[in-house]
């Protein structure tokens, strides 16, 4: 393209009517050639700040010079999101790739789409445990069961809670539960726990240390629906702390201080479908995980139909650069559905199962681009999990290198 509008400075000219930008001279048919423009030659806001900044374009409306900085003013007091965008459609361009803004995107042909991936189940079965005394120790929201056997019992049998100290069972004869776990078998009849409360050596009903749960941790009820979950389907499910997650998973078979110590190798941060995550700690989470090489789940509990709407919240669609080479609009169907997003906002639970929903009615994969207060850009790529009999969603998301 470059050669061809390099020839004079007429050629690299766009002109402004009545809003409409379009390319003169030979350009046209080189721009159109590396999809620029629709089927008329006209330019969006987007592109023609592309070719402005980064291809030596100049632009007249009137007769008059507009430089990409007044045309930036000018767009967003019509479009607030349009530098986000811009800096990711910026990006995508200058790698040699083909981004297009949604409603300008080519028609993408009927696709399934990428299926969510399957994760296996075994489910859990708790053993048997009769009158067993749990003792409640408030400030450090930890009890402790001091009878050996039903110590042994749940943990070798359910790596429930930790016997002795970390990694080093035979350290200690006691067991030690967090607030969930001991609210979870608290639960289930075939565990008759009784708690106490360590300080005044009263019984603790489940009705009050749920009341002191909620106290403390207002929506803990999200954190227990999902670790029901995973436990239920056989999964072991341990702090993430840390890693900077609400969880950290173990497939089903994962053994204690019995069998061969194992890694975990997923997260599983949860994001209530109300509460609005800022993206730098979303993005620190990821990269953590990461770094561990562990894969990154994040759970969005108690969604249901009605929570979904139909609004559109997708910037970019965007080809991308394969082994085969660079997927071209005329041939290939686009890969990603990309939302452009500030590290300083925020995103609900329900706003990003929304967003994937929409990839996933285009047949594409969604593709998060967090722009920094530098205009680096970290890419994160999501798909969905299928957990059966689940009631809550889950995703794994992936740090992505375009």
């Amino acid at each position: 393209m470059t050669e061809e509008c390099e020839k004079t400075e007429a050629e690299n000219l766009l002109i402004r009517v009545d809003g409409s930008v379009t390319p003169q001279g030979e350009c046209i048919s080189a721009l159109r050639e590396k999809h620029f423009g629709n089927d008329s030659g006209q330019l969006s806001p987007v592109e023609t700040l592309y070719l402005l900044e980064r291809r030596n374009f100049k632009l007249t409306d009137s007769g008059e010079e507009l430089e990409f900085g007044n045309l930036l003013l000018e767009e967003v007091r019509q479009d607030p999101k349009i530098l986000p965008r811009y800096i990711v459609y910026r990006d995508w361009r200058d790698r040699g790739v083909f981004p297009f803004e949604v409603s300008r995107a080519p028609p993408i042909s009927p696709d399934k789409g990428s299926k969510p991936t399957t994760y296996p189940i075994s489910p859990l079965k708790l053993p048997r445990i009769t009158l067993s005394k749990c003792y409640f120790f408030r400030e450090a929201e930890m009890s402790m069961i001091y009878d050996k056997k039903v110590a042994e019992e749940l943990y070798y049998d359910t790596w429930i809670g930790q016997l002795g100290k970390y990694k080093q069972e035979k350290a200690g004869s006691n067991l030690s539960l967090d607030l969930i776990e001991t609210l979870y078998l608290m639960d289930h009849h075939e565990v008759e726990l009784v708690v106490f409360d360590a300080a005044s050596g009263e019984e603790m009903p489940r009705i009050d240390l749920l009341e002191f749960a909620q106290e403390r941790h207002p929506g803990i009820e999200d954190l227990m629906a999902v670790y029901e979950d995973w436990r239920r389907s056989g999964y072991i499910v341990k702090t993430g702390f840390k890693f900077g997650a609400h969880f950290r998973i173990y497939f089903p078979g994962a053994g204690t201080g019995k069998n061969k110590w194992v890694h975990s190798k997923h997260v599983l941060h949860v994001i209530p479908k109300s509460y609005r995550m800022l993206m730098s700690e979303w993005g620190r989470i990821i990269r953590l995980s990461q770094s561990v090489k562990k894969t990154f789940i994040l759970g969005v509990p108690a969604l249901s139909k009605g929570d979904y709407d139909d609004r559109e919240r997708g910037d970019l669609v965007l080809y991308h650069r394969t082994k085969e080479g660079i997927q071209d609009p005329k041939d290939d169907r686009p890969t990603f559905l990309c939302i452009a997003i500030p590290e300083t906002l925020r995103m609900s639970g329900l706003e990003f199962a929304n967003a994937l929903r929409e990839a996933e009615e285009k047949g594409l994969q969604l593709l998060i681009a967090v722009v920094d207060r530098e205009t680096d850009i970290n890419y994160y790529v999501a798909r969905k999990i299928k957990l059966e009999g689940s009631e809550n969603e889950y995703y794994e998301i992936y740090w992505y290198r375009p």
